[in-house]
């Protein structure tokens, strides 16, 4: 599913949008969960626009620039034709849970 979100499926993008919000895999991250939603809507997701719109409204301040910073570095890893920010956020997160000092996910 990460594969077709990263690769431009709306549907993909919508799904991995709401693992992200709910949790499932991993914690809740609502900021990931509205960089794809987002990314879902621009790629004319009707059900995604509006997710995004119900989503928007609850996120924190915190969670807000973290979305921010997030939108950034996706932009950047699709302007590159990178597909590892994921890939390194997922090693982290699975050294860390591990007692390992991997650092914030980035």
């Amino acid at each position: 599913m990460e594969q077709a979100a990263w690769g431009g499926h709306a549907q993909g993008q919508l799904l991995l949008a709401a693992l992200f919000k709910k949790g499932l895999g991993g914690r809740e991250n609502p900021a990931e969960a509205l960089v794809w939603l987002k990314r879902s809507a621009q790629n004319g997701n009707r059900e995604a626009e509006r997710a995004l719109q119900r989503l928007a409204r609850t996120l924190t301040a915190t969670e807000q620039e973290q979305a921010g910073r997030l939108l950034k570095k996706v932009a950047k890893a699709d302007r590159n034709g990178l597909y590892q920010i994921p890939k390194v956020r997922y090693i982290q997160a699975q050294l860390n849970a591990m007692g390992f000092t991997a650092g914030d996910e980035d």
